[in-house]
């Protein structure tokens, strides 16, 4: 169940942003971390401010368990460095504690296919660096 936090999340500022001559982006004081083969969650313009991590998200249509009963999600945000999930609505966040089931968590979120599209050129990618 998502129980409500009190944690706030900042969106990136380009205060903390800075691109290399190849157009590659950096982050001042964030980490980027990331170490799932995940087809559908993304980097997501907020940062968790306990851990400094940006968070990644996935667009879904779904409805989840919390606090204040089902609600109608529309992103789901994930936390590698802090192994939870949240959901973000305004002044509003949820939030499920993984801990040792954030991996298995993670791809069952993951699994939950919605666009097609996105599998294909992923796909598509992976073959052309296998060649």
């Amino acid at each position: 169940m998502f129980k409500k936090s009190s944690k706030k999340f900042e969106l990136i500022s380009p205060d903390n942003i800075y691109y290399s001559y190849t157009g590659e982006i950096f982050y001042k004081g964030i980490k980027n971390v990331w170490n799932y083969e995940t087809v559908t969650f993304k980097k997501s313009e907020y940062y968790c401010k306990d851990c400094n991590t940006i968070l990644y998200n996935k667009k879904i249509n779904l409805e989840l368990n919390t606090e204040d009963g089902i609600k109608k999600v529309n992103n789901i945000y994930s936390c590698v460095s802090c192994k939870k999930f949240h959901i973000i609505e305004n002044d509003l966040v949820y939030t499920y504690d993984a801990g040792e089931d954030f991996e298995k968590k993670l791809y069952e979120f993951d699994e939950l296919k919605n666009n097609i599209e996105t599998f294909q050129y992923v796909d598509r990618e992976k073959d052309l660096k296998n060649k």
